[in-house]
């Protein structure tokens, strides 16, 4: 079983869709929901989507395939990146942004001056 990454969504594109876009490459008569495991897109806050999503592929040589024939292909109006997912890393959190920074950082609400707007490295006279 191969896992593939699809990149390079458009927002409304959905779940259906992307089964679809990858059974258009399954030899005749193939079921879709056997060799088609899993299509998950990722959520975004205010958006159907982030813009990538997962599929798992029960066979290993249609994955390849899925791969080379459908990488750089439109699907609502959008080339999609397809390629054999990575795992997931550990990374380590950064500051910055709203609530976050730490000491010196700036961001909003956050970053090491006494002012609720953060600025970073202010100094009190």
């Amino acid at each position: 079983m191969k896992k593939l990454y699809i990149g390079n969504l458009s927002y409304n594109t959905t779940e259906d869709t992307i089964v679809a876009f990858l059974a258009s490459v399954l030899p005749e008569g193939t079921d879709a929901t056997t060799v088609i495991t899993k299509v998950e897109l990722i959520p975004g806050e205010t958006t159907p989507n982030k813009g990538f999503g997962f599929a798992e592929i029960a066979d290993d040589a249609i994955a390849e395939t899925m791969i080379q024939q459908l990488d750089g292909q439109e699907v609502d109006g959008r080339p999609l990146r397809i390629n054999e997912a990575r795992p997931k890393t550990d990374r380590p959190r950064t500051g910055g942004g709203y609530n976050g920074g730490g000491a010196s950082r700036g961001g909003y609400n956050g970053g090491g001056s006494s002012s609720s707007y953060g600025g970073g490295n202010r100094r009190s006279y």
